[in-house]
C-alpha cells in the first residue's frame, strides 16, 4: 500500500480571465442573427455544423437524415468538392422531404481510393422558428 503522506499536496492556480479575449459585443439594435437568416433566405435548407443560435425555436425533430455524394475526377479536390456538394444537396432534399427546415448538427466524412471519393454527410433534420 502507498503511503499517501508521500503524495505532494497541490493546489491549482485560478487562472481567472486575466487575458482572455474580450467577450463578443452586440449593439442593442443590431441583429446578430442577420448572417444565418440571409443563408437560409437563400438556400431552401439551412444547413449548420452545430446548434442553431440560442434564439431560434426547434419547434420538430424530424429525425436523423444522411446522404453520399460521389465523384470520380482527375483532380482529387475537385472530387472532393463536386462528391460533397452532391451530398449536402442531397441532404438538404431527404431533410425537405421529411418537412424540416434545417439540418443542424451536420457532419461530413470523406473516403476516397485512387480516383474515386465518396463524402457522406448526416445530421438532424428540425424544423425551426425565430
Amino acid at each position: 500500500m502507498p503511503d499517501e503522506s508521500a503524495v505532494p499536496e497541490f493546489s491549482l492556480p485560478d487562472w481567472g480571465t486575466e487575458g482572455a479575449p474580450p467577450e463578443p459585443s452586440v449593439p442593442a439594435d443590431a441583429d446578430a442573427d442577420a448572417d444565418l437568416v440571409e443563408i437560409a433566405v437563400e438556400r431552401p435548407m439551412l444547413l449548420v455544423a452545430g446548434a442553431l443560435p440560442s434564439r431560434w425555436n426547434v419547434r420538430t425533430v424530424h429525425g436523423l437524415v444522411t446522404a453520399f455524394g460521389k465523384s470520380e475526377k482527375d483532380d482529387h479536390l475537385d472530387a472532393v468538392e463536386s462528391a460533397t456538394a452532391k451530398a449536402l444537396d442531397d441532404l438538404s432534399e431527404k431533410a425537405q422531404a421529411m418537412g424540416a427546415n434545417a439540418v443542424v448538427d451536420v457532419d461530413v466524412a470523406v473516403s476516397g481510393r485512387k480516383s474515386k471519393v465518396v463524402v457522406t454527410a448526416w445530421g438532424t433534420a428540425v424544423s425551426f422558428s425565430r
